[in-house]
């Protein structure tokens, strides 16, 4: 909520204040701190407390919070069209294979990734193969979605409409359904 921004920030900067030795609890509030800059439609704020959390989770050895961390900060990298740091992230990311979730996710940002810089096609090939990862139709939602626009961006109207049914179907978040609704108008 936008009236407690401040005080979320308060809270962070006495955390931040406190030096936790536990590099796993500093890089969770890096991260809500993040999320809150994210949610507020400042990237490049994000992306410095987003750092900060995959330093952390990196010097904590969790293998898991540190590979999802990659892939966030990647996503934002691509947000701000910073292609080649997004890029080397990537990479990394690349190596850690964990579990079906990290892999859709993995590949949900190589897609991102690739639409982002016009690589319809390629953007097209990650996308699908996220598809495979996600547990539940429900968690397929975004790549629909991406798929979809793709589509509509190479001039594929019949290609992107049984993916905007889809998100139709599956999804509450009223971003996609405006999406998929404007697909099939």
């Amino acid at each position: 909520l936008s009236n407690q921004i401040v005080e979320a920030a308060g809270c962070y900067i006495e955390a931040d204040r406190l030096q936790l030795d536990d590099p796993i609890y500093r890089g969770r509030v890096n991260s809500n701190m993040a999320y809150i800059c994210a949610q507020n439609n400042n990237d490049s704020l994000a992306l410095i407390f987003y750092e900060r959390a995959s330093n952390d989770f990196k010097e904590s050895g969790n293998e898991w919070r540190y590979a999802q961390m990659l892939l966030t900060v990647a996503h934002h990298r691509i947000n701000l069209h910073q292609f080649l740091i997004a890029d080397s992230l990537l990479q990394i990311a690349k190596s850690h294979k964990l579990d079906s979730s990290y892999q859709a996710r993995y590949y949900e940002t190589c897609g991102l990734y690739h639409y982002e810089q016009l690589q319809y096609d390629s953007a097209l090939v990650y996308f699908n193969q996220g598809l495979r990862y996600w547990q539940s139709e429900t968690e397929k939602c975004f790549s629909y979605l991406k798929i979809m626009q793709v589509s509509l961006d190479i001039n594929d109207l019949a290609q992107a409409i049984p993916y905007a049914q889809c998100v139709i179907g599956l999804s509450h978040n009223p971003n996609y359904l405006t999406n998929a609704y404007y697909c099939l108008i």
